[in-house]
C-alpha cells in the first residue's frame, strides 16, 4: 500500500510539472515576438512585420508611392492613451552593440481601422542596407525616452530584397 502511495504521489508531481511547463511555454509563446520577420508581397507592394509585447510594426512600400517608406506602429492591447501622445519616435538599427541607423520620424495617430501611428522612413541606401543587415531595431518615443518596441531584425534581408524588386525601393 505504502509504495502505491508513492507511486501515486509521483504521478501527481509529474502531472503537476507537465502542466506547470505547458503553461511557461503558452506564456513565453504568446508575450515574445517571433523569431523572424514576416514578408507579405502583394502584387507591386510590400509589408513587412514583427510583433511585440505592446506594439506591433510594420514596413509597407508600395510602387506607386515612389520612394516612400511607410512605418506603423499598432497598439496591440488597451490602454492606447500611449501611443494617443505620442508624436514622434527615432528608429535605431543597430549592428551588434552599435547603433548603425538612427532617423527620427514623425507620426499621426490613425484609428481608421486599427489605433496605430504612422510615419515615414527616408529611403537612403544607408538605411535601407541597415535594415537588411541590422541585428536589432529599437523605436524610441522622442518625448519620453522609453523603448516602445525592441525586436532582433532576423529575415529583414528578405524584405530589403522585395522592396527592391517590387517597388524599386
Amino acid at each position: 500500500m505504502i509504495e502505491f502511495m508513492g507511486f501515486l504521489t509521483s504521478m501527481l508531481f509529474i502531472r503537476s510539472l507537465k502542466s506547470s511547463w505547458l503553461i511557461t511555454v503558452l506564456w513565453f509563446v504568446h508575450v515574445s515576438p517571433s523569431l523572424a520577420w514576416d514578408a507579405f508581397p502583394v502584387g507591386e507592394s510590400v509589408t513587412l512585420m514583427q510583433s511585440g509585447v505592446d506594439y506591433n510594426v510594420e514596413f509597407r512600400c508600395a510602387k506607386a508611392d515612389g520612394s516612400k517608406l511607410r512605418l506603423e506602429i499598432l497598439r496591440v492591447y488597451p490602454p492606447t492613451d500611449e501611443i494617443e501622445r505620442i508624436e514622434s519616435v527615432t528608429l535605431n538599427i543597430y549592428t551588434g552593440t552599435s547603433v548603425d541607423f538612427s532617423q527620427k520620424i514623425e507620426v499621426e495617430l490613425s484609428t481608421d481601422r486599427d489605433i496605430k501611428l504612422t510615419g515615414f522612413l527616408n529611403t537612403s541606401a544607408d538605411g535601407l542596407e541597415s535594415l537588411a543587415a541590422g541585428s536589432k531595431l529599437d523605436i524610441l518615443d522622442n518625448a519620453t525616452g522609453r523603448i516602445i518596441f525592441s525586436s532582433p531584425m532576423n529575415g529583414t534581408s528578405r524584405g530589403r530584397k522585395l522592396f527592391q524588386e517590387r517597388c524599386g525601393i
